[in-house]
């Protein structure tokens, strides 16, 4: 409760302050923590696509392998559609 109490202390005398200068200093942190979120975003948003995009490439790959082994009687079969269980892969398509 201590805390607290000293804490909406701080947050009153802040709004009294009449010099300016905590304006000032709320704009500039304000835009520190808003330019801080939108670049925690972006990061987690690129890393979403380069995760998505290795899993295409991986399944292509099992694809490609896969239908290019001619002793396997499990081949591919030319003009029918897999899944992505089928392929071994993520049942999620990677468009969503």
């Amino acid at each position: 409760m201590k805390l607290y109490n000293l804490a909406i202390n701080r947050l009153r005398s802040y709004r009294k302050d009449t010099s300016g200068s905590m304006a000032a200093m709320w704009a500039v942190a304000g835009l520190a923590i808003i330019t801080t979120v939108g670049a925690a975003y972006d990061v987690s948003q690129v890393s979403k696509a380069k995760q998505m995009a290795q899993i295409a490439a991986d399944n292509m790959a099992l694809t490609a392998s896969v239908a290019v082994d001619f002793d396997n009687e499990d081949r591919f079969e030319d003009g029918k559609a897999y899944s992505y269980r089928e392929l071994g892969g993520p049942s999620k398509d990677f468009t969503d």
